[in-house]
């Protein structure tokens, strides 16, 4: 029976949970058994790696290591964000069609791999852990992504799904999914202002919501897609680099190896500072044999993040302010409570700011950071399997008594070729939403109305060199050099020759709940429409989706077969140490024993000096050992019943009828021969 889960695809890690039962349980990494999964891919010239695995083996092998994919996901090579990953990063990033790609080395290959093959890995290994721990096939699932995620990186996320064989059922911003863990699982009644503030690994997101008798609605939301705990690290990072190159003369930012080796511990670093007050940085042999050790304060830490951490207000005063213009009570007394969200949060820091800015109100930890965004996806996603899974009480019950009123976070709408953006949906508007704007030509004898549709955003410039990606006002966007918008799709239609301003096209936007983007447009006077999609400007092309799936397929194949050639290696090399130890081998004064010692060894000498081997070559040498060693064990078995002295040479001579041995206690050597020896 095939069931839906909750995922949350986050920069650092991964979490998956499901609704079921009236409860939501975390889905375990089979890995490790953790309950949340790095977002991390490796390469080898052996196999790919996903998880915790690719994540261990980092610093042996950091330019096949990828990380941080989110960040690169729906992007452009020249965006300022992804050259701020090139310069510090100890992956070897590419431009492929002016969009960034990863190079790699796979066995023995180099290979450019795009973002979404990335994130198509790490979702189908959360499938993987999600079919073993249900013991069903998964159909498909609820995604929480940033939510300042535009119309391209979502659909960048689910062509990776759809590469991975996961179906999307909807997307959720981490903070609106949280609110729903937070409904479902707090206690507060009457109708509350939450502000959710989400301090990722690499984003930060912001979203006001009012809460009202299970109602959620989505009054405002705001972030940034290149401000988290990663940022953090690099800029304990640059200090550090800085300080080696002033010590030792050495650029370190040469080495990736050095250069991941350090940036582990700068993160090990930060999370040790958020509960004590110093830590030290020790590296043994960093570069050319200097070790390298650094103690660093909690002060001196919030000195070289500064910046960073009051840059995290800039989100919050910003869906503030749309709140104001909401008709919310001006100010933050609007705000009932605010509720953390994401690792990074859990930084003294931050919480001492929040609660300076909000003038000493409580700053609530009542949710689980890394897991309340895939619990309430999870939540979600419920409605979608089996109906005996959810029993007339608790969650099922919450589920009908809840409903979450999302909203678009950017403006939406055209360039009629003036170079204005004429916005038809504000933003923050609920969804779903279906809005007309009538165009007219703007020239005479005009033969067809060309339109593009637009989807604006607004984010702050701050000390990286960003540029903002958008701005709006009430009814017009100026596109040009300061501010751009995305291209959601382009669309013509023909018009009857007239002066300037008769023919009139009616334009309709349609937003689905999903957030995706649909315009039609219609002449007023031939009533002939067009109609055109987001899915239709996608990133990447059909053949590209389908070469990825064919890949994939590939990866997963070689993948299967190490694990299964490791499990035979182990196999092989557990039976050898067993049977080396085993008590029929502890004197072997017998030639019998002399022998199968020496097979037994010659086996682990092989192990030991051969780096690579087939799965069969290792099956074949342990089933050859096993039939070996059964040989020698019936061998001493009919030795041991022909001979008693074997096994009690102390009374051999003393043995009639009269004076039988008696034992107090036995020990079985071989299950099959029943072969005792007195203890």
């Amino acid at each position: 029976m095939e069931r839906a889960i909750g995922i949350d695809l986050g920069t650092a890690y991964t979490c998956a949970a499901i609704g079921r039962f009236d409860q939501v349980e975390i889905i375990p990494d089979l890995d490790d058994g953790c309950l949340t999964m790095p977002s991390c891919v490796a390469f080898t010239n052996k196999s790919r790696l996903v998880g915790s695995t690719a994540k261990n083996q980092a610093a042996s092998n950091p330019s096949n290591t990828i990380f941080n994919a989110m960040r690169f996901i729906g992007r452009k090579f020249a965006d300022p964000e992804v050259q701020y990953e090139v310069r510090h990063s100890s992956m070897r990033i590419v431009s492929i069609n002016e969009k960034p790609a990863f190079k790699v080395e796979y066995q023995g290959k180099t290979k450019d791999v795009k973002p979404e093959e990335i994130i198509a890995m790490i979702i189908a290994r959360v499938k993987e852990n999600a079919e073993a721990y249900l013991g069903s096939k998964l159909k498909g699932a609820i995604f929480t992504v940033p939510a300042y995620f535009n119309q391209s990186q979502r659909q960048s996320i689910r062509d990776a799904a759809h590469i991975a064989g996961v179906g999307v059922y909807n997307f959720f911003s981490a903070p609106t999914a949280a609110s729903l863990d937070y409904a479902l699982n707090t206690l507060r009644t009457g109708k509350r202002n939450v502000l959710f503030v989400d301090v990722g690994a690499g984003t930060v997101n912001v979203k006001l919501s009012t809460i009202e008798e299970g109602i959620i609605a989505v009054q405002a939301t705001a972030g940034d897609l290149h401000l988290g705990g990663e940022d953090f690290d690099i800029r304990i990072m640059e200090k550090m680099i800085q300080t080696f190159k002033r010590n030792t003369g050495h650029d370190l930012t040469i080495s990736a190896r050095g250069m991941l080796r350090l940036r582990k511990e700068c993160e090990k670093a930060k999370c040790q500072l958020s509960y004590q007050k110093s830590t030290r940085l020790e590296l043994d042999s960093l570069y050319s044999g200097i070790d390298f050790y650094w103690s660093i304060t909690r002060k001196e830490f919030v000195e070289e993040c500064t910046d960073l951490f009051r840059a995290i207000l800039d989100p919050i005063e910003q869906v503030l302010k749309e709140g104001e213009i909401k008709d919310f009570r001006k100010s933050k007394e609007s705000v009932n409570e605010v509720v953390l969200l994401g690792g990074s949060s859990r930084l003294p820091t931050i919480q001492e700011l929040l609660a300076v800015y909000f003038e000493g109100k409580h700053i609530s930890k009542i949710l689980n950071p890394d897991e309340s965004a895939a619990r309430g996806a999870a939540i979600q996603a419920s409605k979608f399997n089996p109906q005996d899974e959810l029993p007339g009480g608790g969650l099922s019950r919450k589920l009908d008594e809840c409903l979450v009123l999302n909203s678009i976070p950017f403006p939406i709408g055209f360039d009629t070729g003036n170079g204005v953006m004429e916005v038809a949906i504000k933003p923050h508007t609920m969804i779903p939403k279906k809005k007309s704007v009538l165009v007219s030509t703007w020239q005479d004898n005009q033969s067809e109305l060309h339109l593009t549709a637009l989807e604006g955003s607004v984010a702050q410039a701050r000390h990286k060199n960003v540029t903002a990606l958008g701005s709006y006002d009430s009814e017009a966007l100026i596109l040009g050099k300061t501010y751009e918008a995305l291209i959601l799709g382009k669309i013509s239609i023909p018009v009857p020759l007239a002066s300037r301003g008769v023919s009139h096209v009616e334009v309709t936007f349609d937003v689905d709940a999903q957030g995706r983007v649909g315009v039609t447009a219609r002449d007023q006077s031939t009533g002939k429409s067009k109609y055109v999609s987001l899915d239709d400007y996608r990133r990447l092309s059909d053949y590209e989706i389908e070469k990825m799936e064919a890949e994939a397929a590939i990866y997963t194949a070689n993948e299967h077969a190490e694990k299964k050639r490791i499990r035979a290696k182990n196999a092989l090399e557990v039976e050898a140490l067993e049977m080396r130890n085993h008590k029929l081998l502890s004197h072997p004064s017998a030639a019998t024993a002399v022998e199968m010692r020496k097979t037994i060894d010659g086996v682990l000498e092989w192990l030991e000096k051969t780096e690579y081997a087939d799965s069969s070559e290792y099956e074949n040498k342990n089933s050859d050992l096993k039939r070996d060693f059964a040989g020698f064990i019936q061998q001493k078995s009919t030795r041991s019943t022909s001979c008693p002295q074997m096994i009690w040479p102390a009374q051999c001579h003393s043995i009639s009828l009269e004076a039988t041995p008696t034992f107090t206690s036995f020990k079985i050597i071989s299950k099959s021969n029943h072969i005792c020896k007195k203890l």
